[in-house]
């Protein structure tokens, strides 16, 4: 899974230098890069509930 500077990296090359059609049409990049942020964010948004930071701490 990409993390969030692979996600804005893959986004500016997009735009500077565009993958072939013949690979993939931008469309394609975009929902990638997308799906990926997303997925990125749900990440952190369960990493951050009060039940696994308690988890971490226990840890310690």
């Amino acid at each position: 899974m990409p993390g969030g500077f692979d996600c804005s990296q893959g986004l500016i090359t997009q735009a500077i230098s565009p993958m072939p059609v013949e690979m993939a049409s931008a469309a394609t990049v975009y929902l990638g890069i997308g799906l990926a942020m997303a997925a990125q964010l749900v990440a952190l948004g369960l990493l951050f509930r009060r039940e696994v930071i308690n988890e971490f701490k226990a840890w310690s």
